[in-house]
């Protein structure tokens, strides 16, 4: 990555471990072994992106049940028209701002699954957000995240710290276990110049330097679209959208698409109907896409009913930690068990 003026952003290698060794000399992180002694990347060097829309995506603004008459009753202002639809199949398509991601699908390489949720979504933000990083049911909530318990349970004592990444000001609670887990891009040198550009180039950037790393960790905010929805929820798709493209295009270049799975969801959707301030409310179910060679394309599970709702809300059809066993299991290639307090089904969503 580089600045307007050709000035590189990007965190070498010697300073990022060497900036590593300090913090842990410090006391802020574990002391490690040498990098080189762990193995690169999960199963076979595969690598998975998480990628955070905060603030609760619209979904039915994004893949748009254009086939259903309940959705234009439900939202006369907010609808997207049928000539703005990227038709998927002659129910539901993708909103036209969206057209990156669409590319991304014909070539093979985007799978949606479809309302994805769980049965006791609590409706607050820091609810919701807490039971997606711990994978726990909201009710009880563990204080330790589903990728801090991986990290902790399948590699040595002491966890190297940059087997997680996060492309972030902060450390996302998905990484934290009983010790401090993962690195902040924002605390190493260049760190904090590298994510006012694309952090999903940044990431691309330290994966071409590091290796080691299993799991990055980002987000795009902005999605609580209480008022005055249309616009910004248009503008924010078409640069999420922008920069997943951008960014698989980066890792065929760079030789690392075959072994990166980019995981993308949101805390939570939007209630199906519009509001009086022609926005949208909090909500349950949405879709979840995964981004990657090895993806398996296409629509995964059964859109949820726009008319047998729960408080207004979709109903989940697919239990986020569905999703979270197939990732864990098929990709990174342990036992959902290291991460995940129950059994859970596992999808075809992974070749």
């Amino acid at each position: 990555m580089h600045d307007r003026h050709g000035k590189s952003l990007g965190i070498s290698r010697r300073r990022f471990i060497g900036t590593v060794a300090s913090l842990a000399g410090a006391g802020m992180l574990p002391a490690a072994s040498p990098f080189a002694a762990q193995p690169h990347g999960g199963a076979d060097g595969r690598t998975l992106v998480v990628v955070q829309l905060s603030g609760g995506v619209d979904g039915l603004n994004a893949l748009i049940p254009y086939g259903d008459d309940a959705y234009r009753r439900a939202r006369p202002t907010l609808a997207l028209p049928r000539d703005r639809v990227l038709p998927l199949n002659d129910y539901v398509g993708l909103n036209d701002r969206m057209a990156s991601l669409r590319s991304l699908y014909d070539a093979g390489e985007l799978a949606i699954v479809q309302g994805v949720g769980h049965a006791g979504a609590d409706r607050s933000h820091l609810g919701a957000l807490a039971a997606w990083e711990t994978a726990s049911d909201t009710d009880r909530p563990d204080a330790a995240g589903w990728l801090g318990r991986y990290f902790e349970r399948t590699t040595g004592d002491p966890v190297p710290p940059e087997i997680g990444v996060a492309a972030l000001r902060h450390r996302p609670r998905a990484f934290i276990a009983r010790k401090a887990h993962g690195v902040v891009l924002n605390d190493l040198p260049d760190g904090a110049s590298a994510l006012r550009g694309d952090p999903l180039q940044a990431v691309a950037r330290h994966m071409r330097e590091t290796p080691e790393t299993r799991v990055y960790y980002t987000a795009f905010g902005g999605f609580d679209t209480h008022a005055n929805q249309a616009g910004q929820l248009d503008n924010l798709l078409g640069q999420v959208s922008d920069s997943l493209a951008a960014f698989q295009r980066t890792l065929h270049r760079d030789g690392n698409a075959d072994r990166t799975l980019t995981l993308v969801f949101s805390e939570f959707g939007r209630r199906v109907a519009e509001n009086a301030s022609r926005g949208t409310d909090h909500g349950a179910a949405g879709p979840v896409l995964l981004v990657g060679a090895k993806a398996v394309p296409g629509l995964h599970g059964t859109h949820p009913s726009l008319t047998e709702l729960h408080a207004g809300a979709l109903r989940p059809t697919v239990d986020f930690r569905c999703v979270y066993a197939t990732i864990l299991e098929r990709w990174l290639g342990v036992s959902a068990d290291v991460a995940l307090d129950h059994r859970f089904p596992t999808l075809p969503l992974i070749a």
